[in-house]
């Protein structure tokens, strides 16, 4: 059988025997202490459906499935690294689905089979340089503004952002995308970095 691109690839390959443990931090409920928890698993489900504010800190880890996060209606965060050596690694999906109010995603040195996220309805923004082994990412927006500013580097994948309504900006970055689709959705949209996209794209909806 052919190898995935994870065993293929000798920097992935490095990863898998370096990363082993994530850590998770998550804001509490009101009048309860935050936590901080680390671990290695195959597929986590992180689901906190309150309105409180959630944290979660990818840093260092492998997940050899897929990994969910629903964080709920508070103003939740999720933070990434700036330490190439502390790349988190999920070899499935990673699922993000946010709620009304501000989601801030930094998906600096994180590396998935495939990406969905979807922001929700608060004034959201993505930052940081990514990476898809797999077939597909897909960003969804919702009814406030969203500032998208972000890099995503794939041989393969199809890229899908779709924004909603508000003036949204989002700003690519770069990385070698099979194809990419882009929505800005109503409102007047801005779009930065056309000239890095991939020669098959799709763009309606941005005006600037």
């Amino acid at each position: 059988h052919p190898l995935p691109d994870y065993e293929r690839d000798s920097s992935l390959r490095e990863l898998l025997r370096s990363a082993r443990y994530a850590r998770l931090r998550f804001a509490a409920p009101a009048g309860e202490s935050g936590s901080t928890k680390a671990e290695q698993f195959t597929e986590k489900n992180l689901h906190r459906p309150g309105a409180g504010a959630d944290t979660v800190n990818f840093t260092k880890f492998n997940a050899l499935k897929n990994v969910t996060l629903t964080l709920g209606n508070g103003a939740n965060t999720l933070n990434g690294t700036t330490a190439a050596l502390d790349n988190a690694y999920i070899a499935g999906v990673f699922k993000y689905t946010g709620g009304t109010d501000v989601d801030t995603l930094d998906i600096n040195h994180l590396i998935v089979g495939t990406m969905n996220v979807k922001l929700g309805n608060g004034a959201n923004g993505i930052t940081g340089a990514g990476r898809v082994i797999g077939k597909s990412a897909a960003i969804q927006g919702g009814i406030d503004i969203d500032t998208l500013n972000f890099a995503l580097a794939s041989n393969t994948a199809a890229l899908t952002v779709k924004l909603n309504a508000s003036d949204d900006k989002l700003t690519f970055l770069g990385g070698a995308l099979a194809k990419v689709t882009f929505d800005g959705g109503t409102g007047s949209d801005t779009l930065v970095g056309a000239l890095l996209l991939p020669a098959v794209k799709k763009i309606t909806g941005f005006e600037v």
